[in-house]
């Protein structure tokens, strides 16, 4: 669905559920493990200003979600009198205090601001200037003065702030811990970085973090480092495909299938930094990456562009082209990150293959729903922190998805929980006996926390409402568990 026809249907329904007193400003993309929902902002206009009273919903199939109603309204309106009555209050209070007697010519200056002075508002009010601190840090760090080092240390984390620089920035940060003699901290920096690299197939900069690590810790060490896996790991991804049944989504088809899959492609090419697809354009052609490496680029709610993951050699992009409706969009921007050639299909042949053979459309929805899961993991509050290589761990414990009647229960009392759900629409409840029950509902892990840490269940775990779940084998989350860093199994728990 466009941005403007999901403004259009919450336009219109705000129009028919309260005429002139709303209107719809903000329209944000927000990623659910079900697919994309655009929100809108409703804003109440009276005489005092802009009043936000809600927001309303509208998934990718035109489906209105989380309405607002005349007592969200009422009751912001309300809040507002009350506000201003209270501010009322203390403006007569202050008037008649013991301040009451002082002029606009009174000398304040005694009165000082918290530590840090107007150099502190400084750094609330204006935004960062990036360019600026990293010249800065840069002359300090040129100086090799170890005080203007210190210096330098201070200033760098302020850049990891902007994402698209936070490898250079931790690989630069890593740097100057080995500058300053911090070798163990200066290390860590630069597996961070290696990280950032590797999400974005930057292999000349993954191959500069493994050549410091290696002069760092030594030929041993390094052989177990995760510079070095990581750039391996790269570069094989990055070695190209010269049949299209070599693409994982093709694999083992029958070789009529692939005949006809054959036929209905054509190769294309495009150079570093053209895009293949944008966010929101019609979604018309499917493709599959022969050589060369893409970045996927998603929106955030706060309208930039963030890079989730890579596409490399055998990737399948553009599934919305063949599975949805005529007019559907594309779900993410796709460039080239360096000369890319790839099969290209018209998603109406697809289709017409789909209807003829319906296990290509198996595998394309399969191939689907991942993309949506991966999306939706990078902008989870607890796992957009974890690089792909472990988000491609999570999305490899996935054993399921399926629709459950309410009433149907997933894990039983007095048991270690033998599935952990992804609620993707519905509602899950963890019901203990003369207890309130314990609601998960969309985009909410349940049973997560139990089945790691190896729990058997005092309740159970119930869906409370009709639910389409994604469920996550448990063996496997605790294996992810037993083999990651403390600061990944604390994501992991988290994602309850």
């Amino acid at each position: 669905m466009e941005p403007n026809k999901a403004r259009q249907i919450i336009e219109t329904w705000t129009r028919e559920q309260f005429g002139k007193l709303l209107e719809v400003r903000e329209l944000n993309v927000i990623r659910r493990a079900a697919g994309r929902v655009w929100s809108g902002e409703l804003y109440c206009i009276i005489k005092e200003g802009e009043i936000l009273v809600g927001t309303v919903g509208v998934d990718e199939h035109g489906k209105l979600i989380k309405l607002v109603t005349a007592d969200d309204l009422a009751n912001t309106l309300a809040e507002v009198r009350l506000s201003e009555s209270q501010a009322s209050m203390t403006d007569t209070a202050v008037a008649d205090d013991d301040f009451s007697d002082a002029s606009w010519e009174d000398d304040f200056s005694g009165i000082g601001l918290d530590e840090g002075g107007d150099d502190d508002l400084d750094g609330v009010f204006n935004s960062l200037d990036s360019s600026a601190v990293q010249d800065e840090a840069n002359a300090l760090i040129a100086s090799g003065d170890h005080e203007k080092l210190l210096s330098a240390r201070e200033l760098l984390p302020q850049l990891l702030a902007v994402p698209q620089n936070r490898g250079r920035v931790l690989r630069q940060m890593g740097e100057l811990e080995l500058l300053l003699g911090e070798l163990d901290l200066g290390v860590n920096y630069l597996e961070a970085a290696a990280r950032e690299f590797a999400d974005v197939a930057a292999v000349d900069d993954l191959d500069r973090v493994a050549e410091i690590t290696l002069q760092v810790i030594g030929p041993e060490k390094f052989e177990a480092s995760t510079a070095k896996q990581l750039l391996e790991r790269a570069r094989a991804r990055m070695r190209p495909i010269e049949k299209i049944d070599h693409a994982p989504l093709f694999v083992g088809m029958d070789q009529e299938i692939l005949f006809h899959i054959q036929g209905a492609s054509n190769i294309v090419n495009i150079k570093h930094g053209e895009a293949l697809l944008n966010e929101g354009a019609p979604a018309t052609h499917a493709f599959v990456v022969r050589s060369g490496v893409l970045t996927i680029r998603i929106e955030s709610p706060d309208g930039s562009e963030r890079v989730v993951r890579s596409c490399f050699p055998g990737d399948f992009i553009g599934e919305s082209s063949v599975l949805e409706a005529p007019g559907a969009t594309c779900t993410a921007t796709v460039k080239g990150e360096c000369l890319t050639s790839l099969w290209m299909f018209e998603g109406t042949r697809l289709r017409e293959l789909l209807a003829e053979f319906p296990d290509i459309g198996v595998r394309i929805d399969s191939a689907r729903t991942l993309h949506r899961l991966d999306s939706f993991l990078s902008q989870h509050e607890a796992t957009e922190a974890l690089d792909t290589a472990v988000r491609d761990q999570l999305l490899g414990c996935i054993s399921g998805i399926g629709r459950y009647e309410p009433g149907e229960i997933l894990n039983k009392s007095g048991e270690v929980p033998q599935g952990v759900y992804l609620v993707a629409s519905g509602r899950v409840e963890y019901r203990v006996p003369n207890r309130p029950p314990r609601e998960y509902r969309v985009d909410s892990f349940a049973g997560l926390r139990d089945t790691l840490h190896e729990l058997p269940l005092e309740g159970e775990f119930v869906t409370a409402s009709n639910c389409l779940l994604v469920r996550f084998d448990p063996q496997r989350l605790k294996e992810i568990a037993a083999d990651a860093s403390a600061a990944v199994v604390a994501v992991l728990e988290k994602m309850e």
